[in-house]
């Protein structure tokens, strides 16, 4: 894997999913999420950044079940689907090549705030934001 920089990671997200959105009950946009704090992710720091009250449930969950590339698109998806399908990918795929330690966490109930975090080569936080409504 080739030394990316932090910038550049963001800018490749920021291009990647333009556009794209995370399909629930409703349809929420990814945005990208940066955090230059040089330590590991845990469920606390997500909490202070994020402002996610300390009792509210965080789950966290592997990339591959989040998302998993094996998948193929279904049968009865069209055109439009299928190139949202390929930006999806393209951005997980933009996510697993240029950071380490990825994982999906899910903050809260209901109105899920889903956050797909990773660290760069120099120790940031960066990864996207998105919400899942689940009721």
């Amino acid at each position: 894997m080739a030394h990316t920089t932090s910038d550049s990671i963001i800018k490749m997200l920021k291009q990647a999913a333009s556009g794209v959105f995370y399909t629930s009950e409703s349809d929420y946009p990814f945005e990208v999420v940066h955090w230059k704090i040089g330590e590991p992710i845990t469920t606390e720091t997500i909490r202070q950044k994020t402002g996610t009250r300390e009792d509210a449930p965080v789950e966290v969950i592997d990339l591959g079940e989040f998302f998993n590339p094996e998948i193929p698109d279904p049968d009865w998806y069209g055109a439009e689907e299928k190139a949202e399908a390929a930006r999806y990918r393209n951005l997980m795929e933009i996510l697993k090549n240029h950071l380490t330690n990825i994982n999906v966490y899910r903050l809260g109930e209901i109105e899920i705030d889903i956050y797909i975090l990773g660290q760069s080569k120099c120790g940031d936080i960066i990864g996207l934001a998105t919400k899942s409504i689940e009721t």
